[in-house]
């Protein structure tokens, strides 16, 4: 890579002097320094603003390489360099001191008045397992959290309709500060467990409902669970067995919205050992059917 012109390098004219250069020295050496600056370019600038600094400040050198430059030749000059960064370190020693130790002073300020600063806690991880009804119509939860050697109970309401995977936070129940610092957080996730009979979906509840099958073909009464208790509800004569039966409103509440309950019916059959009242009617049962459909 060709040379750069020294004053150039410097940010000087030709006639500056030696306080003039020693100045931007001082501030471009302060601005590219290795420790503030990371990376081989930064390093190279460095070199270049210091080898610029070497020949400028000396009399004899930079008489020389004035020469040079008149003649329109100054790339042509030979400066017997720095090859490595100490280098630099040890020839500006008397120069560079100032500016390490101004540099590494800051550093150590800056990182005191850091560590005095207050600083917010960490935030403390917890998992809670919910049952599906718990989740639909909401629950107050006492938790024991850890937080580190100290062990803690809070109490946590569960709104009502929250879905599993949800994250609560309780805010100033985590770590505490340091310095005079706020507290963290206590970040929850919600697991809600599945229901052998009831399913959430969307703002709906869907639930299998078990009907005999007499009360299928007479119609009937059946009882089922809601959010709001147990209720009887009215099976149709003929129902089918995956009928669906819509009850409006029964379903998750949040603010004004609210789901419906879908009953999916699911037909059962007396389990054996059967009486024999009950096979002369299922016999009979299947000889009207028959007749019926014409076999």
């Amino acid at each position: 890579m060709p040379k750069r012109d020294y004053y150039e390098v410097l940010g000087v004219k030709r006639t500056a002097g030696q306080d003039e250069i020693k100045k931007a020295y001082r501030r471009l050496a302060f601005e590219n320094h290795p420790d503030k600056n990371k990376g081989k370019q930064a390093e190279a600038v460095f070199k270049e603003v210091c080898e610029a600094y070497a020949v400028l400040s000396d009399p004899k050198e930079r008489a020389k390489y004035d020469r040079q430059l008149r003649v329109g030749n100054f790339q042509q000059y030979d400066f017997q360099g720095f090859d490595r960064t100490n280098d630099i370190f040890t020839r500006f020693g008397d120069v560079f001191g100032d500016l390490v130790g101004n540099l590494r002073r800051d550093r150590q300020s800056s990182a005191q008045q850091e560590s005095k600063m207050p600083a917010r806690g960490a935030d403390v991880q917890h998992n809670l397992s919910i049952d599906l009804f718990e989740s639909l119509k909401g629950v107050e939860k006492t938790l024991v959290v850890k937080r580190g050697k100290e062990t803690k109970r809070i109490r946590l309401n569960i709104p009502a309709g929250i879905e599993s995977g949800k994250t609560l936070r309780v805010e100033g129940a985590g770590y505490p500060g340091t310095n005079g610092g706020p507290p963290g957080s206590l970040r929850v996730a919600v697991h809600v467990k599945e229901h052998p009979q009831y399913r959430r979906e969307g703002m709906n509840i869907a639930a299998d409902l078990e009907v005999p099958f007499t009360t299928a073909i007479l119609g009937g009464k059946a009882r089922i669970e809601t959010l709001d208790g147990p209720i009887n509800i009215n099976i149709p004569k003929g129902a089918q067995a995956g009928q669906k039966l819509r009850l409006a409103g029964r379903g998750v509440k949040k603010g004004r919205t609210v789901g419906d309950l879908l009953v999916n019916v699911v037909i059962t059959v007396p389990k054996p050992p059967f009486t024999n009242e009950q096979i002369a009617l299922a016999r009979k049962m299947r000889d009207i059917n028959d007749r019926s459909s014409g076999a």
